[in-house]
């Protein structure tokens, strides 16, 4: 396995073993491992020495959902000694990786040089540490129902947002308890004290007309006037493509950005019959363009219009623009342009749906 940048091999292994794992495990699935107490303490004076906080102090859970199923820890409060005395007894076979002993790596060395000396001085160090690591998971489990339940308060005007002016009228160690909690339940990584920081100054304080943007492990943190986004990291990808789309059947976007149906309609949407008779197609936004939405009148920057309907800047590009033949017709999802819109009560129309990619 190869480490990313910032990633130790040790992680990288793990993540590896993991991914391989999950790809196994069926629905309802369990992934039984073997990890004991001394592997606790181990984890627990790694996460210490890196300056883990609450939930990482806590160390490995007995059980979680993981993948389709569930990955469970049966033998956590076993010693290592105590496994081994009944592995001997009972005659198992096991195998033995070398690199168990290769000090180089962080774990192994806790588990060859600082383990025996702690225990020379505190022989019960390792069950004294794995209870501390319990007592913690119980502390970071209310910490997270606590927050779970604060978090309702200060919900954003958009799905999946947090209100920034209420978040900000908390002291700034809530804030930062607040924003790991809202990132949990998002199952996004956790961000460094650094990284925090940042997000606080960056992003909560910075002008509600500015666009700020916090980006850590593959993810982002951004804000459109008081609205707080946590969001994964964009792909570039080029807007300068035309898609010819045959309406009588679905088109899938490039890069992800969804499928496109059409759903007829009677007396609203887009004119069926202007549709049928003529080249459609889909493009996204390159600036300059301009519609006139059903009842508005005369044509309005698509600029303005965005800003007008509190589209976020990052999401502006992502908007599929229907054309008919050279003309704007409908921006999906928001509106239809003038003179493509259906006027009559009787008459035939279309809505056209943004379906999401899984």
């Amino acid at each position: 396995a190869k480490s990313t940048v910032g990633q130790s091999p040790e992680a990288a292994a793990r993540m590896a073993r993991y991914q391989a794992f999950a790809k196994l495990l069926q629905p309802g699935d369990y992934l039984l491992t073997a990890h004991h107490q001394d592997d606790q303490a181990e984890t627990f004076l790694l996460q210490l020495l890196r300056g883990a906080g609450l939930k990482g102090l806590a160390s490995m859970p007995i059980g979680k959902s993981f993948a389709q199923g569930y990955h469970l820890r049966p033998l956590l409060s076993y010693s290592r000694s105590e496994l081994l005395i009944y592995a001997k007894e009972h005659k198992l076979v096991w195998i033995e990786d070398e690199s168990n002993f290769n000090t180089h790596f962080d774990r192994n060395f806790i588990r060859h040089q600082v383990m025996p000396l702690l225990q020379q001085r505190w022989p019960a160090a390792a069950s004294t540490v794995a209870r501390a690591a319990k007592h913690l998971a119980e502390a970071s489990e209310l910490q997270e129902w606590l927050a779970n339940s604060e978090l309702t308060k200060i919900t954003g005007s958009q799905p999946q947002t947090m209100a920034i002016d209420k978040l900000a009228a908390y002291p700034v160690a809530i804030q930062k308890w607040l924003l790991r909690g809202w990132l949990a339940q998002k199952q996004f990584p956790m961000p460094s004290e650094m990284q925090l920081q940042r997000m606080l100054h960056d992003v909560l304080d910075s002008r509600e007309d500015a666009d700020p943007q916090v980006i850590w492990q593959s993810h982002q943190l951004r804000r459109y006037r008081n609205d707080l986004y946590a969001l994964p990291l964009a792909k570039t990808c080029s807007h300068n493509f035309i898609i010819p789309w045959d309406i009588k059947s679905e088109l899938v976007l490039p890069n992800q950005r969804g499928t496109l149906t059409l759903q007829t309609t009677q007396g609203q949407g887009l004119s069926k019959p202007v549709l049928q008779q003529a080249q459609v197609t889909i493009r996204f936004r390159q600036g300059g363009e301009r519609c006139q939405p059903k009842g508005r009148i005369g044509s309005h920057p698509l600029k303005k219009l965005l800003q007008e309907w509190g589209v976020p800047p990052w999401q502006r590009d992502q908007i599929p623009l229907l054309y008919v033949e050279e003309q704007l017709a409908a921006v999906v999802g928001f509106c239809v342009c003038e003179p493509f819109a259906v006027t009559e009560p009787e008459a035939e129309g279309c809505m056209v749906y943004l379906m999401a990619t899984n």
